[in-house]
């Protein structure tokens, strides 16, 4: 019962591999950038899918759009935990005041949860032909507010660390709440320097 209640955690958690079929669409916002991803799983080690990624930073402004293929590397599960790394990339189009380029995308991620703690770390690099190129470092540490059934609204408290060199801002520690319900999740907060955070997921 344990392992089950991890594993519907997971299906939440916004990972870039689901079940078997899922089709999920997720929406990572904040002052600096907006994220829009949507990805078919064929199975749960493999999914394919296509991102934009909109960036603002000292008055330019860059769009990307590229597709993205995501691997599930490993997994272990254990009656009272489980545990995930996870590998993607994808090579597509840039554009920043009317010029056209090209955008690199690669990164991994890992991540171990039980129904009541959740631990995370990821980078990812975003290499841009017309834009500054940009490497993104995040650990998260997360608790549950209860132990939730499926049935139930599910409410965790997360502390993020990001890590952004060459950017306006290097570090971030963001706050925020997470709450999912069956097949969707929702996440707010703001960083102790004021930017506002919101992150949107669902599967179907």
């Amino acid at each position: 019962m344990a392992l089950a209640g991890i594993g519907l955690s997971s299906v939440a958690q916004g990972h870039p591999t689901s079940y078997q079929g899922a089709l999920s669409l997720m929406s990572l916002n904040s002052e600096e950038m907006n994220e829009l991803f949507t990805h078919y799983s064929f199975n749960p080690r493999i999914s394919l899918g296509a991102k934009f990624v909109r960036m603002k930073e000292r008055g330019q402004e860059s769009l990307s759009v590229f597709p993205q293929l995501s691997l599930l590397l490993a997994r272990w599960n254990h009656p009272l935990f489980q545990a995930n790394v996870y590998g993607y990339g994808g090579f597509g189009l840039n554009r920043v005041d009317e010029k056209n380029g090209t955008s690199l995308f690669y990164g991994a991620e890992a991540d171990i949860e039980d129904r009541r703690y959740y631990f995370s770390s990821s980078f990812q690099s975003l290499r841009l032909s017309e834009f500054r190129n940009h490497l993104t470092l995040k650990a998260r540490a997360g608790v549950s507010a209860y132990l939730a059934e499926y049935s139930e609204p599910s409410v965790w408290g997360i502390v993020q660390y990001e890590f952004h060199p060459g950017s306006d801002t290097v570090h971030s520690v963001t706050p925020l709440m997470r709450v999912f319900y069956k097949n969707a999740l929702i996440e707010a907060g703001s960083s102790l320097k004021g930017s506002w955070l919101l992150n949107l997921m669902i599967h179907y």
